[in-house]
């Protein structure tokens, strides 16, 4: 759901820790891609990360709206399909990193992405989130009761019988 999952994270030594933000440091609005048997899935980095990657993509753009965009689009049936194509057909499925720099990314005007981020981040949040999306589904169901109801017990008016 395009947030990080620690589970089945380990501790490594700090010695370690260093040597891997030496060449991958993670940052916040930076996009995590898995790469690695189960190819594709997105995490966007919220928050200050106080951990260390490897043997995930990482991808930098130093702008909140184009990663807000970009794990969007990385979800994708463009880029599923792009991933079906080019991931390696061995026993362990991976993505190569030079496939997944080669991703075809659109070029849009920023209010254009502002719109389809805006309107993507609220379906997302209706969807993900529990605070929102339950309230929603609440009123919705509740109109729809309103309206079968009203439909269901609307009759012609009985005939008098004199």
């Amino acid at each position: 759901n395009g947030t990080i999952d620690y589970a089945g994270s380990y501790f490594i030594s700090n010695e370690d820790f260093d040597k891997i933000n030496l060449r991958s440091k993670v940052e916040i609005n930076d996009i995590l891609f898995t790469m690695i048997g189960t190819i594709g899935e997105i995490g966007l980095v919220k928050n200050e990360p106080d951990y260390a990657i490897k043997n995930v993509g990482l991808i930098k753009t130093n702008n909140e709206l184009l990663s807000r965009f970009l794990k969007h689009y990385l979800k994708s049936k463009q880029v599923k399909k792009y991933i079906d194509n080019n991931k390696s057909q061995g026993s362990q499925s991976f993505l190569a990193l030079g496939k997944l720099r080669n991703i075809p990314i659109p070029i849009l005007k920023t209010q254009r992405i502002e719109t389809i981020v805006d309107i993507l981040d609220r379906f997302d949040a209706l969807c993900n989130d529990i605070t929102s999306g339950l309230p929603a589904e609440i009123e919705a169901r509740q109109k729809q009761y309103e309206y079968y109801r009203d439909k269901l017990l609307t009759f012609k008016e009985l005939k008098k019988e004199a």
